[in-house]
């Protein structure tokens, strides 16, 4: 209920949001390829070149081409619930 609480605000509209992190692992871990010597310096420049240009110009702005420029797919948002259920369900499950 606390948490509920902290983030209600009278008059205001509340929209849902929803964010997924998948295969999250350890900096460290990397998982090796039997033929090739990894340069994991020079990799964690680039990600931070990477992270960088991104943060500064807009999200997507640099990325993988493996990642592909169009994705035919998208979220299904059919069964979206009013901003009053969503709270209500959020003060019930929340304690």
């Amino acid at each position: 209920m606390h948490g509920a609480e902290a983030i209600y605000r009278p008059g205001h509209v509340f929209c849902k949001a929803g964010v997924l992190l998948l295969e999250l692992q350890p900096e460290t871990l990397m998982q090796g390829h039997l033929f090739e010597q990894r340069d994991t310096e020079r990799s964690k420049l680039l990600m931070q070149t990477l992270d960088n240009l991104n943060r500064q110009f807009g999200a997507k702005t640099v990325q993988y081409a493996a990642a592909g420029l169009q994705q035919g797919w998208g979220m299904r948002q059919g069964k979206r619930s009013s901003n009053a259920e969503l709270l209500r369900w959020f003060l019930r499950y929340s304690s």
